[in-house]
C-alpha cells in the first residue's frame, strides 16, 4: 500500500524531511553571517564618519546645502493701487 515503510528504516518523507532540516540550517547560517557582516559594515561606517568629522574644521560648510537666493528687491510703491480702485 502507499505510504508503508519497507523495513525498519526510515521512510521517504522521514530522509526529505531531514534534507530540508539541514538545507534550511545552511540557510538560516548565511542569512545570520551576512547579517552579523552587515552590521560590521554599519558600525565601520559610523567609525570612518566620526573620524572624518572630528577632522574638518567648525567652519567647513555642508558641499550638499543649496546657494542662498538673493534678497527680493522691493516694489517701488507707485505702482500699487489702494484695494477697490482700478483704471
Amino acid at each position: 500500500m502507499a505510504g508503508e515503510t519497507s523495513g525498519p528504516g526510515p521512510s521517504e518523507q522521514e530522509i526529505r524531511m531531514v534534507a530540508l532540516e539541514r538545507k534550511f540550517d545552511e540557510l538560516l547560517s548565511f542569512v545570520q553571517l551576512i547579517a552579523k557582516r552587515n552590521t560590521d559594515d554599519e558600525n565601520q561606517r559610523k567609525e570612518d564618519d566620526k573620524d572624518t568629522s572630528e577632522a574638518e574644521p567648525e567652519g567647513h560648510s555642508n558641499t550638499n546645502a543649496t546657494p542662498p537666493r538673493p534678497p527680493t528687491p522691493p516694489k517701488p510703491e507707485g505702482e500699487r493701487l489702494p484695494i477697490g480702485q482700478q483704471d
